[in-house]
């Protein structure tokens, strides 16, 4: 059996502008209102948000994909890096040369290590880019790699540091975020320790090896959410989202869900603990969450295949969703995702 049997494309959608999102929703809102039977808002808003046919897609031996969890772009939009799960690895795609701005089928660079990226799930780059974080789900690791742009065509990676185990609050991490400012990183566990917080030594890409805050299982049972599966800092570093996903032989009988959490104003304060918003999903089967690049939108994957597009709206505290997209269900459905931050794509594994 190979590789390319079991593993899932990385596809890429085009999307509109949110910026002409937002202008048709402010020229069209009226209509739309009066019209509504006849052309329901939330299709239009869809059919803007992206489109439901990939432009091209990454797959095929070359591409060394093995159950791809995640993926992720650096910040400048030159890196995209893929959790392999099947693989315990992470694969770092380049733009190729004669690629006209597309990303490569085979990866610049793939790291591979057991021990620490048992089962890699998800990664998120440092605001600087320099830097890559990543968790095993097995491993029950968080590790920080160092990314070195050697050349236009050579990538090269170093372990910088790893934690491991319930002494670092650590236990089946399944998906990292860092906040824009570089002071925070969270880590969603999928048993015993919740959504836990780590603050910055001042250096980035270095954290303290300790959490400063966990809202555990038990605390987020108290708000009806099973354990947390996936988080995302909003743009503006003010939210964390999160999506909840019901594991019901290991813990209390929860259900899924998506989160809104909100960081205090105080620098060291953390996440205020009681969530601002919850969207209850009942025994739906969630996966990652993704801001969009304005900070006005948020999806959600779906392990049937469909993504959930939200309008989140912070003045009011609340999700407002638009529509489900069905994109291209293939074997186990939609995982990881992002917004390309500097060209116009969504991308999902």
């Amino acid at each position: 059996m190979t590789a390319t049997y079991l593993s899932s494309p990385i596809q890429f959608f085009d999307r509109t502008n949110h910026y002409l999102i937002k202008g048709v929703r402010k020229v069209l809102l009226p209509i739309l209102r009066f019209s509504r039977r006849l052309l329901p808002y939330p299709k239009l808003w869809a059919s803007l948000f992206g489109k439901q046919v990939p432009k091209n897609c990454i797959a095929g031996q070359d591409s060394r994909l093995f159950r791809p969890e995640s993926v992720v772009f650096s910040p400048s939009g030159d890196l995209m890096v893929v959790s392999n799960s099947g693989k315990h690895a992470v694969n770092i795609y380049t733009k190729g040369p004669q690629a006209k701005g597309a990303f490569s089928v085979r990866p610049n660079c793939v790291v591979s290590d057991e021990a620490l990226l048992s089962y890699a799930h998800d990664s998120a780059f440092s605001p600087c880019g320099n830097f890559l974080a990543v968790v095993g789900e097995y491993s029950h690791t968080l590790s920080m790699l160092a990314v070195y742009r050697e050349s236009e065509t050579k990538i090269r990676t170093e372990a910088l540091w790893s934690i491991q185990g319930d002494e670092h609050g650590l236990s089946y991490p399944a998906s990292v975020a860092i906040d824009p400012s570089g002071q925070w990183l969270a880590v969603a566990n999928r048993r015993k320790h919740g959504i836990t917080l780590y603050r910055s030594t001042g250096v980035e890409g270095q954290f303290m090896p300790t959490p400063c805050q966990s809202i555990a299982d038990e605390k987020l049972a108290q708000h009806g959410l099973a354990a947390p599966h996936g988080v995302d800092f909003s743009p503006d570093g003010k939210f964390l989202a999160a999506t909840h996903k019901g594991f019901r032989q290991y813990q209390l009988d929860n259900d899924s869900g998506v989160s809104i959490f909100k960081l205090h104003s105080e620098a060291d304060a953390g996440l205020n603990p009681i969530p601002e918003f919850i969207h209850p999903y009942g025994s739906a089967s969630l996966h990652l969450p993704a801001f969009h690049p304005s900070g006005s939108y948020l999806a959600v994957s779906r392990s049937d295949g469909g993504i959930d597009t939200f309008e989140w709206s912070s003045a009011e505290k609340k999700l407002i969703q638009r529509d489900s997209i069905s994109i291209f269900r293939v074997r186990e459905g939609a995982k990881g995702m992002a917004f390309a931050t500097v060209f116009h794509q969504f991308v999902k594994t």
